[in-house]
């Protein structure tokens, strides 16, 4: 597990809060517009849903710094979690930001996905920072999202058709500082990294130049963890 320093922690969560601010100011800007021009009310609902959604995982994102600081230690704070639904209310928060990149996202969860035993804001930030870089990276593309089980673990995949990574860049592409030409920081994957292997999974990025690009992750499904047994 990487380890980071005081000042490279407090990057990580100034990173990591542009995302739900990003996603409440367009809800918000949607909305007032939809508004002010007498657009569909639903709409405007949809919009101002996700910036509350948002609105909340940022106030416990807050709450939750100094635990930021030793992901690995927070265990504590993991329950029973409805994947399928959360994969699903993390896709509608960028509904929005897809529709304006002209981004098709297609959906094929499995049915009866099993429950995780997770940091439930930990893994939306996975899921956050995965769309964000797919909404940055991947215009004009088609992205489809898979999530299914294998043995002891739920696989999901996220495959767009957009331009795909540097081959320069891909090797190192979970090490913190590092992105692609689009100003990105270097710290969203970095950080998904971190995520996911606390959580006992893993995961990897496949890319081709111009045959778009795969995020592949790994999570272990609900073993009963809150009884006290273990996989």
């Amino acid at each position: 597990m990487k380890r980071a320093g005081k000042t490279e922690f407090l990057q990580d969560i100034s990173h990591e809060m542009k995302k739900p601010l990003n996603v409440i100011s367009t809800g918000i800007e949607v909305a007032d517009m939809k508004v002010r021009t007498g657009g569909d009310v639903e709409s405007s609902q949809r919009a101002l849903a996700a910036a509350k959604r948002e609105t909340l995982r940022l106030g416990r994102m807050i709450e939750g710094m100094v635990n930021m600081a030793s992901i690995s230690e927070s265990a504590h704070n993991r329950k029973r979690v409805d994947f399928a639904k959360l994969i699903r209310n993390s896709a509608d928060s960028f509904a929005i930001s897809f529709t304006q990149q002209n981004i098709t996202l297609k959906m094929a969860i499995a049915e009866n996905l099993p429950d995780v035993f997770v940091e439930q804001d930990r893994l939306a930030q996975v899921m956050a920072n995965i769309f964000a870089n797919i909404a940055a990276y991947a215009k004009n593309s088609e992205v489809t999202l898979t999530a299914a089980v294998h043995k002891e673990y739920i696989t999901v995949k996220l495959s767009d058709t957009g331009p795909g990574i540097e081959p320069d860049i891909l090797p190192d592409i979970f090490k913190r500082g590092v992105s692609g030409s689009v100003g990105g920081t270097g710290y969203g994957l970095y950080i998904c990294e971190m995520i996911i292997e606390a959580h006992g999974g893993t995961i990897k990025i496949e890319s081709e130049p111009g045959q778009g690009t795969e995020v592949i992750f790994t999570v272990p499904v609900y073993g009963g963890q809150e009884a006290g047994h273990k996989l």
